[in-house]
């Protein structure tokens, strides 16, 4: 489609970091609210406190991914092996 196949990959790249911010984005708002809702029925500080725990090591294993997952789809595009 691009003629210039340096611009096909730079454009690749910019589309995938795009991508992987944006679902980055949905998959934080929707950890958020998980952890609310799970704030809004445990009492207990404790259990509260752990609770936000796992959530918050989730949304680090959702970031860790999608950065793992473009740098694949980054460096495939390039050639690099």
């Amino acid at each position: 489609l691009v003629p210039n196949p340096a611009l096909g990959r730079a454009l690749t790249i910019t589309l995938v970091i795009v991508a992987a911010w944006l679902l980055y984005a949905v998959l934080s708002y929707a950890v958020g609210r998980m952890a609310r809702a799970a704030e809004g029925r445990i009492g207990e500080e404790g259990r509260r406190r752990r609770v936000a725990a796992v959530f918050v090591f989730a949304d680090s294993l959702v970031k860790a991914g999608i950065i793992f997952l473009a740098a694949i789809t980054i460096f495939s595009r390039l050639g690099v092996e």
